[in-house]
């Protein structure tokens, strides 16, 4: 689990570490969870288009 967690971004693998996922599909769903609280505005500001942000995606190699 610490090699998986130490191939996330800083603020995320901190998020994940703390909470101890006891899975690699647990701590993938903490990482998501993180990165969806921390998204910023809701919607886009007046003028700009309507795009969605980029996702990141973890894979678990096993």
């Amino acid at each position: 689990m610490e090699q998986l967690v130490k191939t996330m971004p800083e603020g995320i693998g901190i998020f994940v570490a703390e909470r101890q996922p006891k899975t690699a599909k647990e701590a993938a769903k903490l990482a998501d969870y993180y990165q969806l609280a921390r998204r910023g505005r809701v919607g886009p500001k007046n003028g700009e288009k309507n795009e969605r942000p980029q996702r990141t995606t973890i894979t678990c190699l096993r």
